[in-house]
């Protein structure tokens, strides 16, 4: 019989581990995003580009924040990160090695292969802005 003064472990679900890894994730995206605007001397161009997934050539050539566009692009880098943040989670829910390795692996290459073969070949929005590399 277990004894009811020692606490049991509370563990998180893999749900709250997404959510937070994804939102570690939406945090670094919107700040190196920020940050390679910032360099250029345009902070929100680069979140406003991110918006062109959903606005089309509405967010193309906004250079300044913009409360139509900005928001709009700082949502699309919080799904998508809470997206992948969720994938991860679910997929190296059993906390071996191997499985964090690898899931974190799968995001980086699926990443590159959707950033490569669909955003950098969609006019405007993040492919005028970043090189393929």
């Amino acid at each position: 019989m277990p004894d009811p003064h020692i606490p049991t472990p509370n563990f998180p679900t893999p749900l709250q581990r997404g959510v937070a890894g994804g939102l570690v994730a939406a945090a670094a995206v919107t700040g190196l995003l920020l940050g390679v605007g910032r360099r250029a001397g345009t902070p929100w161009r680069p979140l406003n580009a991110a918006a062109h997934t959903l606005l089309g050539a509405g967010a193309d050539g906004v250079w300044n924040f913009h409360g139509s566009v900005t928001p709009v692009g700082g949502l699309v880098v919080l799904v998508w990160s809470m997206l992948a943040g969720l994938i991860v989670a679910r997929v190296a829910s059993s906390r071996r090695t191997w499985h964090l390795g690898a899931s974190a692996a799968c995001v980086a290459v699926v990443s590159y292969l959707v950033h490569l073969h669909v955003a950098a070949r969609t006019p405007g929005g993040l492919a005028a802005l970043l090189s393929v590399g």
